[in-house]
């Protein structure tokens, strides 16, 4: 029995995008990307023209819970989170 028989369904031709991930067709396959999705989250966290570096903190550096500012926006620190 097949999906068909159980469910109405329609086919919406290959798929392009599904839950933040970009789908490439090519002639060895399929490619998978969620490079748009990590955009929109560094985006969100106003770190989309950041740079990047090898090591982003000292390693000789002690450091607590303490040592650094709270979160503002408590809201959007758990959405980031969970976006990740």
């Amino acid at each position: 029995m097949s999906l068909t028989q159980l469910f109405s369904m329609r086919d919406l031709g290959d798929i392009q995008h599904f839950l933040g991930i970009n789908v490439h067709h090519n002639t060895s396959g399929l490619f998978l990307s969620q490079e748009y999705y990590a955009k929109e989250i560094s985006d969100r966290a106003d770190m989309l023209n950041n740079h990047p570096i090898s090591t982003p903190i000292t390693t000789r550096a002690k450091h607590s819970s303490t040592d650094s500012k709270q979160f503002s926006d408590l809201s959007k620190y758990r959405s980031l989170a969970g976006g990740l």
